[in-house]
């Protein structure tokens, strides 16, 4: 047969045992309205810091040190914070619950986990009051609802009866203003599909022919696009030059050198323009005499004229006499001139490496 602490849970005054059960087990808040918060927290702390952790969970001084510390700091707080101002933490319930039965939530030798749990529900600030928590009985509080009933259209229990008239009336008008806007949307929806089955039950194939003629025109433009821009890139690159002909490059003008023996290419022209009538002139003057005598006198210096072979009737030839003027051929003539000009032109090329 068990003992009287045993078939208490551990809990050694009776009267505390008798209030736990009744909480805990019966859901009566009853023991908390009558009993002085003081007194009933006076008897549950002694059970919490000196009965559950040495007898229930069996904690010994040498090992649970630390949690005995944590648990008797809980204590403390309650003393401080609720039993002296003779109030009860919001949390009563909860409290009175793990200490009421411990082993149903924790292992033994699971103090600390018991002691994490009471710094939760302990280190609290706000007090119970009556009626916290309390479940009303049916004849007391608003009888039991039933599953079908609407729990938006359910009264509120803190509103007065006007107002819940009035809040009826406001839930009604939005229903009505919802279906008639969701009435407006269907309609939409219904016109919008038949438009749109109109739309390919006749136009569809009229549709298709355009699409087509349109894909059709964007094909000829592109090509005629292409051709233009073929036309721009030979108009940039000029006209092929012709097969076997080499292109003719334009020649700059020589520009004339102030202060130089160069000559001009007209002064050259003139040189071939002048008649050579005769290799030699009386005075023994070269045909081109203008010319020598502004070679001299710029201090230049020409190969003496070859000597000219009159050509006889025999063909034997015979050395002219230098008193005489010698009787030139039309040959002998083109001779002498050719002759004249080249020795001009490598004079002329001689005082421009000179001045250089």
């Amino acid at each position: 047969m068990q003992s009287g602490e045993e078939s208490r849970l551990g809990i050694k005054c009776a009267s505390l045992h008798e209030e736990l059960t009744q909480i805990v087990i019966d859901q009566d808040v009853g023991p908390l309205q009558r009993v002085p918060a003081s007194e009933f927290l006076a008897r549950l702390v002694e059970h919490m810091g000196q009965t559950i952790p040495r007898e229930v969970f069996g904690a010994e001084a040498e090992t649970g040190t630390r949690d005995l510390e944590r648990l008797g700091a809980i204590v403390a707080y309650i003393d401080e914070n609720f039993a002296a101002q003779n109030v009860l933490p919001f949390t009563i319930q909860r409290i009175c619950e793990l200490c009421y039965h411990p082993l149903h939530y924790f292992r033994v030798g699971e103090l600390r986990k018991f002691v994490n749990a009471l710094e939760k529900v302990c280190y609290v600030r706000s007090s119970w009051s009556a009626g916290y928590g309390a479940v009303p009985s049916p004849a007391e509080g608003t009888p039991t609802r039933e599953a079908s009933v609407d729990v938006s259209m359910s009264k509120i229990p803190w509103l007065p009866d006007d107002g819940g008239r009035d809040l009826r009336q406001f839930i009604e008008k939005i229903e009505s203003i919802v279906s008639v806007n969701f009435g407006y949307e269907d309609d939409e929806d219904e016109g919008r599909d038949a438009a749109i089955q109109e739309y390919y039950d006749n136009e569809g194939a009229g549709d298709d022919e355009d699409d087509d003629q349109d894909y059709v025109d964007e094909d000829s433009a592109t090509s005629e696009d292409e051709e233009e821009d073929v036309e721009e890139e030979e108009e940039e690159e000029g006209p092929e030059p012709e097969v076997g002909l080499e292109p003719v490059h334009a020649e700059s003008a020589p520009e004339e050198c102030v202060g130089t023996n160069k000559r001009t290419t007209a002064e050259r022209e003139d040189c071939h323009m002048q008649p050579c009538a005769a290799a030699h002139s009386t005075d023994g003057a070269h045909p081109c005499g203008l010319k020598r005598s502004k070679l001299q006198e710029d201090g230049a210096t020409m190969a003496s004229p070859p000597d000219i072979v009159a050509e006889g009737g025999s063909h034997d030839p015979q050395v002219v006499d230098a008193s005489k003027p010698p009787q030139l051929t039309t040959s002998a003539t083109n001779v002498s001139c050719n002759a004249s000009i080249e020795a001009t032109v490598s004079l002329d090329d001689d005082s421009t490496a000179g001045g250089e």
